[in-house]
C-alpha cells in the first residue's frame, strides 16, 4: 500500500549548482537502494520509502518486492547514475528548484559536475527571492475600489 502523504520539502534554499546547466539544488538526505534481482540504470524512477526495520530511508527499484516493513510514500525519485547500481548502494537524494527529487551516488556528486554555493551566493539568492516575493505580493494588492455603478 502506498501512503498518500508526500514528502514535505519546505521552502527551497540551494546548496549547490550544476556546473554546465547552472541549475540549483539542495541536498536532502541519504538513502539506501533496494533494487531487487537486477541492478538499476540511469533515469530509473524509484519509490521513496522508510524501512521500518532499519529505520532508514530507502529507494525501491521497480523489481524490488515490498514488504509490510516498508512505509512507501507517494513520492518518486529519479536515479541519475553513470553505471548501473546494485542492492545496498548509498545514494544522496537532492531536490531542484522545481521540487523534483533526484538520487545520485555521493562520489558522482563530487566528480566536478556540481559546485557548492558560497555564502555570498546563497545570500544573494535569498535577496533576489525576497524581492521576487515582494513583487508577486504587489500584484495582488487591493487598489482603489471601483466607482459605484462600474460593476
Amino acid at each position: 500500500m502506498i501512503n498518500t502523504l508526500s514528502l514535505e520539502l519546505g521552502p527551497f534554499s540551494p546548496h549547490f549548482r550544476h556546473v554546465k546547466r547552472g541549475t540549483l539544488y539542495r541536498n536532502l538526505f541519504y538513502a539506501f537502494l533496494y533494487t531487487g534481482p537486477r541492478p538499476v540504470a540511469d533515469e530509473t524512477p524509484l519509490l521513496f520509502a522508510l524501512d521500518r526495520n532499519t529505520r532508514s530511508y530507502v529507494l525501491l527499484g521497480p523489481d524490488f518486492e515490498r514488504t509490510p516493513g516498508h512505509l512507501v510514500f507517494a513520492t518518486t525519485v529519479t536515479l541519475q547514475t553513470l553505471a548501473p547500481l546494485k542492492q545496498g548502494s548509498r545514494l544522496m537524494v537532492y531536490a531542484g528548484e522545481d521540487a523534483r527529487l533526484w538520487a545520485r551516488s555521493p562520489t558522482e556528486m563530487k566528480d566536478g559536475r556540481f559546485q557548492n554555493l558560497t555564502v555570498e551566493e546563497k545570500t544573494e539568492w535569498r535577496r533576489v527571492q525576497a524581492e521576487e516575493d515582494a513583487r508577486q505580493l504587489r500584484l495582488f494588492e487591493v487598489r482603489d475600489p471601483p466607482a459605484k455603478g462600474c460593476l
